[in-house]
């Protein structure tokens, strides 16, 4: 796809991005998640765990499309989606996003699924990969584990968290680093969103997935949206990071820890 294409295409998916979000979330009320039947075996745990963290508004079918890239990459671990997120439908968005107690309630969960894990499976590879919301509470819980407990490697999908957060802390808890991956088409959820609403770390602004990271940090990359990207349906907005064919070609092998960066070179 050239660059003119793909900057068109960008455009015209920030602004039906609203209208787009509001008919699959309604379609993800009535099927949330789906079927997760083989995604995680004793034969697949052995072999590793990544664990999916969708966005505040619940289980839904975005979570299945990390999932379902994951998959589709050649992972041949477990896949969990931890449903930190859930509550009555629509209003559960708010408190998911505003209710700090609730967040370090989550994080702490998150935390026991991996030693959990490692306590059955050893050592083996631990990877998480959340969106929007659900990418604090990655954060949180890796400065909880630190550098002891320390798992593969994580990545942030269009995170809700404000562009000066310092996530040094976040990326110590990484052995193989931390990733966020964002783009400028994000300007309803994380500009005009968390410019209303606030972050997930409580800032009122542009979060870090629309604008970037002030702070950098070792082991974190900032993965930023360009046009080659759009030939895997992500089109540098809020929804279409997630899309299955952006999530098998350019984060599930740096997630497993196939790839060195995640800047393209990732793409087979």
């Amino acid at each position: 796809m050239n660059r003119a294409l793909g900057l068109l295409m960008a455009g015209t998916c920030a602004l039906l991005e609203p209208i787009f979000c509001l008919l699959t979330t309604w379609f993800g009320l009535l099927t949330g998640v789906g079927s997760t039947e083989g995604w995680d075996t004793p034969r697949r745990r052995r072999r590793g765990l990544i664990v999916i963290l969708g966005g505040i508004e619940g289980p839904s079918l975005y979570a299945r499309a990390m999932a379902v890239g994951i998959l589709r990459s050649g992972w041949r671990g477990a896949v969990v989606v931890y449903r930190w997120n859930r509550g009555w439908p629509v209003v559960r968005a708010f408190p998911n996003l505003m209710h700090t107690g609730l967040h370090e309630k989550r994080a702490a969960g998150l935390c026991e699924i991996i030693r959990g894990h490692r306590a059955t499976h050893g050592d083996t590879h631990v990877g998480l990969i959340g969106h929007s919301g659900g990418c604090w509470i990655i954060v949180r819980a890796l400065e909880t584990l630190g550098q002891r407990e320390a798992i593969g490697r994580a990545v942030l999908c269009a995170p809700a968290i404000s562009p000066g957060y310092d996530a040094a802390r976040a990326a110590a808890g990484c052995r193989g680093g931390l990733a966020s991956v964002g783009g400028p088409g994000d300007v309803f959820f994380l500009g005009l969103g968390t410019s209303m609403l606030g972050s997930s770390d409580r800032r009122w602004g542009p979060s870090a997935g629309l604008v970037g990271w002030r702070v950098r940090a070792a082991g974190f990359e900032d993965v930023r949206w360009r046009p080659a990207f759009a030939r895997d349906w992500y089109f540098g907005n809020h929804v279409s990071v997630v899309s299955p064919a952006f999530v098998r070609r350019t984060v599930g092998p740096w997630l497993a820890g196939r790839a060195g960066t995640m800047d393209g070179s990732a793409h087979h």
